[in-house]
């Protein structure tokens, strides 16, 4: 089982894949070698590449954070105390005064602009004259701060964060199509450990019939039924594909290197062996391919820029760059903003034991309304935002554009790889056939005596150089489906956070058929 977060996992050769935050444990390659899904797993789960777009989602999440502190409750208190001492002429103390006044207030700047601010303060006083029984006051307000022209309105207050929510989705996006490469990148790695292995396989063969050539050559010329020198040609060629079958080594030993580390596998991991892969190539015999029609291909160019990743990244940066651009904007205008404040206060004196009676006054109203009003001559500081939020926008359109450009421009490729791939096979098993039947017909021959080893061994040659042409033929339309799934964005959805990615995504190609009969 394959977890990914809580809620993934892999049943029945399909695939579970997160988009945004991963976090997984799994089994090792399936016993007896490695499947595909085996090496796409381990990519998704082990490569590096992505834990580092995780950690990059983490960061634009930090600053979204950051930009919403800005519309926090802010509260604030305090707690003073005062003594003061009066003497007279004779250095005589005549009078103490003690002061204790707190105050608490919370302040809260909403999204629109607007800014609250209600407020409660205590004052409590006693002295030897004035108030030797203790007097207090209390008020309580609420102020109100509403931005006439500058700092008005949701997209201008709020558009940092904004930006940073836009950011976070490009983010997100930019981790799908790096899920969507790192998949890629692994299932053509291991098709490649597929093909080295075919050519090795064929490599040896060819070498092991070489053996047989050189041994029944001499055993012919034993018998004199064959010249000497047949056995010189023999042994160079048995040489000649002992050394293809060596090269043959060494590429299928790069190729599992390069798998490993495609597959995200550790420095330790990598020196470990890796089982050989156990599934074949994708199936091109009555497998319907994409169509080269304009309609057709415009449908997939716009079904990519509906599902990839990349496209979808810039279209969010692009946004978040016009919201800034509103913002910078809006900083050029004058700071003008009405305040109103309305509260009550009340005074109470305690009784005093004489003259003075005790006094208490009721609740009293209060209100005040200002409007202030700023603005800088030049605004320099403004323009140079605006020109950089301007030149920001223009940049983050421009690369959605040429994203596009890309996008369609690989796509027509794509279709054409898929494509030729396809028919590519079919010749090549056609060459395979022939060639099998022709060195039938030099074999027969040359029991006959009507040919020799030299021209069953050119034959062979060829027919090793057809099978080799099959195997490349077969790895190019395996590259061309994983490359067009790969442009289309058709190997995970980008707007989910659980994908179902099942093996056949691999070996088929999507949108096959005219685009009217698509669903």
């Amino acid at each position: 089982m394959l977890r990914f977060g809580s809620k993934s996992l892999v049943v029945a050769g399909v695939l579970l894949l997160p988009v945004c935050t991963i976090e997984v444990s799994a089994q090792g390659p399936s016993s007896g070698g490695l499947t595909l899904l085996d090496a796409v797993r381990t990519s998704v789960l082990k490569h590096p590449s992505l834990r580092a777009q995780e950690a990059q989602i983490e960061f634009y999440v930090g600053t979204r954070e950051q930009s919403t502190g800005a519309f926090d409750w802010l509260s604030q208190s305090g707690l003073a105390h005062n003594r003061q001492s009066a003497f007279g002429n004779s250095s005589q103390l005549i009078d103490t005064t003690n002061n204790t006044s707190y105050s608490a207030s919370v302040t809260r700047l909403f999204r629109n602009g607007l800014l609250l601010a209600p407020s409660f303060q205590l004052n409590s006083t006693t002295d030897n004259l004035d108030f030797p029984a203790g007097a207090s006051s209390y008020a309580m307000g609420l102020q109100l701060t509403v931005p006439l022209l500058r700092g008005r309105g949701r997209g201008v207050v709020a558009a940092q964060e904004d930006a940073a929510s836009l950011q976070v989705k490009a983010a997100r996006y930019d981790l799908n199509f790096l899920v969507s490469q790192v998949m890629a990148t692994a299932a053509s790695s291991y098709w490649n450990v597929v093909a080295a292995n075919k050519l090795l396989v064929i490599a040896q063969e060819a070498e092991d019939r070489g053996t047989a050539y050189v041994d029944n050559t001499r055993a012919l010329i034993n018998a004199d039924h064959v010249p000497r020198n047949d056995l010189n040609g023999a042994t160079a060629n048995l040489a000649q594909r002992s050394s293809a079958r060596i090269a043959a080594e060494l590429a299928l030993a790069t190729a599992q290197q390069q798998l490993k580390l495609d597959m995200g596998l550790s420095a330790v991991d990598i020196v470990n062996v890796l089982p050989l892969p156990i599934d074949e190539f994708p199936p091109s015999y009555g497998v319907p391919v994409p169509s080269d029609s304009t309609p057709s291909l415009q449908y997939y160019v716009d079904q990519a820029l509906q599902r990839r990743g990349d496209y979808l990244a810039q279209l969010q940066r692009s946004q978040a760059s016009s919201v800034l651009l509103v913002a910078a904007r809006n900083a050029l205008l004058p700071q003008a903003n009405v305040t109103f404040a309305a509260g009550y206060s009340s005074f109470h004196q305690a009784p005093q034991p004489s003259v003075v009676q005790a006094y208490s006054s009721a609740l009293e109203p209060n209100i005040s309304a200002n409007i202030n009003y700023s603005f800088p001559f030049r605004n320099n500081a403004a323009h140079g935002t605006l020109l950089q939020a301007q030149a920001t926008a223009k940049q983050a359109s421009l690369q959605a554009e040429e994203s596009a450009r890309e996008i369609s421009q690989s796509i027509m490729v794509a279709v054409l790889g898929v494509r030729l791939a396809a028919a590519r096979i079919e010749k090549a098993q056609r060459s395979v056939e022939f060639f099998k039947a022709s060195l039938a017909g030099t074999r027969e021959r040359y029991r006959v005596g009507l040919g020799s080893v030299v021209e069953i061994l050119t034959i062979e040659d060829k027919l090793t150089g057809s099978l080799e042409d099959e195997v490349d033929a077969q790895l190019s339309h395996a590259l061309a489906i994983t490359q067009f799934r790969l442009v289309t964005g058709t190997l995970v959805t980008p707007d989910q956070a659980q994908q179902d990615v099942p093996l056949n995504n691999f070996l088929t190609a999507p949108f096959t058929g005219a685009p009217e009969s698509q669903p």
